[in-house]
């Protein structure tokens, strides 16, 4: 009996238990929205046992398979010689999607690094599937509108398209066609969820930081993920303007797309963090006006001392004022943007050192053509 009783206390104490740490455990995580194609794609290729690279690698080749056979049998080109331009486009397809699942994985560690600094009551599973998850609709919705876009302004230089160098034939212009396409739509999605990231970061700094102006590191963790988003823009844009033929690098169209990528590239960099330079600067002026008024107190305090002729305690006096000193000193010497120095450097090494490559081989090319 007494065992009968002893047992069942103890199956109450560990129903008990259990429930309480039930209790305890954080509820489920509900997706705000359903996924879009581009992020089923991307957790479909991380569910592979090979590297996604590498299968983007290959769909990238097998483009420029197809499209290089079919511009050969048209006639476009002699069989064996290929066109850069031709591989590019063949490339940026799978290049936009492994940059946009590079970036996201980038925005992910920045939001885990940044919970620290979240306000009481935000999610942090909210802000890491917001900036890392486009929502389906708007998606499909942008990708078809900038189609139409860049379709539309592709006609407007219908006579330029012999610099593509495709035959104009029915099956290259499908094949062609079909990969240019795609590449307007990804490139309008890639558009569309750079600057998506960008709003919720600016609006993450704005809305649902807390500042602590001497722990200051987990606010510089968006600060490295645009940066690196800026890289990546740049590269691009660089590397298109290398392989591209002489005629499409000063083409109005290529021209007008470079320039605003390159915008965007720099408006990535900085503009999200717009808010988090205001806030802090609020915070950096509100404490030096704090010890402002504690200083000026201070200097009061000497001074009717002196004036009554009651130094007793001065040395502790001239203690607190030196410390007020050093704090406001480094109050001024704190910076309000939030990045570290080598974010700056990493950046401008990036956008200086192309053009400088770039601008040698404008100089040296008159004088290898003698």
């Amino acid at each position: 009996m007494k065992r009968s009783l002893t047992h069942r206390r103890s199956s109450v104490a560990r129903a008990e238990m259990a429930a309480g740490a039930a209790a305890t455990v954080a509820p489920s995580f509900v997706p705000p929205y359903p996924p879009s194609l581009i992020d089923r794609c991307i957790a479909w290729l991380d569910r592979r046992r090979y590297p996604a690279w590498a299968f983007l690698l290959i769909v990238a080749l097998l483009s420029f398979l197809v499209l290089t056979l079919v511009e050969w049998r048209e006639g476009a080109y002699p069989p064996g010689t290929f066109q850069p331009v031709h591989a590019m486009a063949a490339a940026y397809g799978p290049f936009i999607l492994w940059l946009i699942r590079t970036l996201d994985r980038s925005a992910a560690r920045a939001a885990r690094q940044f919970r620290p600094a979240l306000r009481a009551g935000v999610d942090p599973r909210t802000l890491e599937y917001e900036l890392t998850t486009l929502p389906r609709t708007p998606t499909l919705a942008v990708g078809a509108v900038s189609m139409v876009v860049i379709a539309l302004s592709a006609l407007l230089f219908l006579e330029d398209v012999r610099l593509l160098g495709l035959a104009p034939t029915p099956l290259s212009e499908a094949v062609a066609g079909t990969l240019l396409v795609t590449t307007w739509w990804i490139t309008g999605v890639f558009v569309y969820h750079t600057v998506r990231q960008l709003v919720i970061i600016y609006r993450t700094y704005t809305r649902a930081t807390r500042i602590d102006f001497f722990h200051l590191t987990p606010l510089y963790a968006f600060s490295h993920h645009t940066q690196r988003t800026a890289i990546a823009i740049l590269v691009f844009v660089y590397f298109d303007f290398l392989v591209a033929d002489p005629g499409l690098r000063v083409h109005p169209l290529n021209l007008a797309v470079g320039g605003t990528l390159t915008l965007l590239a720099l408006v990535a960099f900085i503009g999200p963090l717009g808010g988090a330079h205001r806030l802090l600067t609020a915070e950096k002026t509100r404490l030096l006006d704090d010890n402002a008024r504690r200083l000026e107190a201070g200097f009061h305090e000497l001074q009717r001392r002196m004036d009554a002729l009651k130094l007793a305690g001065a040395d502790d006096l001239n203690k607190t004022l030196n410390s007020l000193e050093i704090e406001r000193a480094a109050l001024q010497r704190t910076a309000t943007w939030p990045w570290e120095p080598g974010t700056i450097r990493g950046l401008a090494a990036a956008v200086l050192i192309p053009l400088i490559v770039w601008a040698v081989q404008a100089l040296l090319q008159p004088q290898l053509a003698r």
